[in-house]
């Protein structure tokens, strides 16, 4: 990534930041793990509006289930058996089988 590449990204991750849909941003590593390959998916880490592509990754990764609230992290034990996993898959989305089938197909399909 050049420098100047570099720094559109800086402005474009303070203007996002700043807006009503960086507002809900909550962080993390994890979170910008992901935001940085949903980047990269869509074909927009060269993208002309780099705000407009940190917005629409940050709704895909809502939309899908897959931004982490630091006071509630979504991790999965090793060691759990399949049950545990769906349990706590459900327990995400507060046992409404619903949100549960929707997050499940925008994740699987």
């Amino acid at each position: 990534m050049s420098v100047s590449n570099r720094e559109e990204w800086v402005v474009a991750t303070r203007e996002f930041l700043a807006s009503p849909e960086g507002e809900n941003w909550t962080g993390s590593q994890n979170n910008l793990e992901v935001l940085g390959y949903l980047l990269r998916s869509n074909g927009l880490e060269d993208a002309p509006d780099k705000v407009a592509a940190l917005k629409a990754c940050a709704a895909e990764m809502h939309e899908r289930g897959l931004d982490v609230s630091p006071t509630q992290p979504r991790a999965v034990d090793a060691n759990a058996s399949p049950a545990e996993i769906l349990k706590n898959w459900k327990a995400a989305y507060g046992d409404d089988p619903v949100k549960v089938g929707e997050a499940f197909r925008k994740w699987f399909t």
